[in-house]
């Protein structure tokens, strides 16, 4: 059985969590696709709260999924302030992709911190912080 590119699920707390399980670019647009759903559902006075899981991808297509967030990012003028987990298993890529998101975020109120996938807990309980 073949698993989904990406999941997508409401956790009872709030949490908006995406699972992305493959390292392709077709997983990586579907997560983009899914992420920017509840961004464009949700009032711009509403913090979105996140978690991203990419603890099982090594290789996802970093360049292409950034710059379709950033053009995403210039087309959402008025958009809701998200906070936001990443979870991975790999520290040395986890430093490069934090690095880039930081300058898609660059100038706005989002917030995001990686932690490695063995601290869910303490990921969520940053993710409801503030």
């Amino acid at each position: 059985m073949q698993t989904a590119p990406c999941e997508y699920r409401l956790l009872e707390n709030g949490i908006h969590l995406f699972i992305l399980n493959h390292s392709t670019r077709a997983a990586s647009e579907f997560l983009l696709d899914q992420f920017y759903q509840v961004v464009l559902a949700t009032s711009p006075d509403v913090l979105i709260r996140y978690i991203v899981d990419v603890h099982g991808v090594n290789n996802s297509p970093i360049r292409q999924t950034l710059e379709r967030a950033q053009a995403l990012n210039r087309q959402m003028t008025e958009r809701a302030v998200t906070r936001g987990a990443y979870l991975h298993s790999n520290r040395a890529m986890a430093i490069i992709a934090e690095g880039l998101i930081r300058l898609i975020i660059h100038g706005s109120n989002d917030r995001l911190k990686f932690f490695h996938v063995s601290e869910f807990v303490q990921a969520v309980a940053w993710v409801l912080a503030e």
